[in-house]
Formats: C-alpha cells, sequence, structure tokens
C-alpha cells in the first residue's frame, strides 16, 4: 500500500490539510498520507481503501483527535517519529 509519513513545517492545520493533499496527489490519489509539525497531525486515506484502514481509527496512534474515514486531525500526543512509527507499524 502506497504510504507518505511525513513531519512538514506546516502552519496551522488548514496548512496541514494542503500537505497531505498534495501528498496523497503525489501518491496518484491511492494510498495513506500521514504529516505533522511537532504539534498537530492530519491523516489523509484515499477512499478506496477507507473501510480497511480508516484515518479515525488510525489517529488514534498519533495523539487525540478525530475527523471520517478518510481525513482525520489533531493533537499529537508523542514526538511525530515515533508515532509515525506506530501508524506504520500498524498497517503491516
Amino acid at each position: 500500500m502506497p504510504l507518505i509519513l511525513e513531519t512538514v513545517d506546516a502552519d496551522g492545520m488548514n496548512d496541514l490539510r494542503g500537505w497531505a493533499d498534495r501528498y496523497l496527489e503525489v501518491l496518484g490519489g491511492s494510498g495513506v498520507v500521514g504529516v505533522a509539525n511537532q504539534a498537530i497531525f492530519a491523516i489523509k486515506v484515499s477512499r478506496d481503501l477507507a473501510t480497511e484502514h480508516s484515518a479515525k481509527r488510525l489517529a488514534r496512534l498519533l495523539g487525540e483527535g478525530g475527523g471520517s474515514d478518510e481525513m482525520a486531525q489533531g493533537r499529537l500526543t508523542k514526538p511525530p517519529l515515533e508515532a509515525f512509527q506506530e501508524l506504520e507499524a500498524s498497517l503491516k
């Protein structure tokens, strides 16, 4: 499954969602994207994968937040690298 997990220099949640959208485009529109700065995160899951890998469920691995099966966001409760490692392991 195509996957991008990246710490980015985002200025707020709208900027993070923009990063997630752009990375999903890079994956050809199918995959899982997680982006974060040092405080907040956004997860985008393509529609074809959202029932199997819900963004809302994956968000719990990164911190506190919520959303839908295709898009979730929230506040990190651990360092981004650690959070992304847990998310990646859960997808294997």
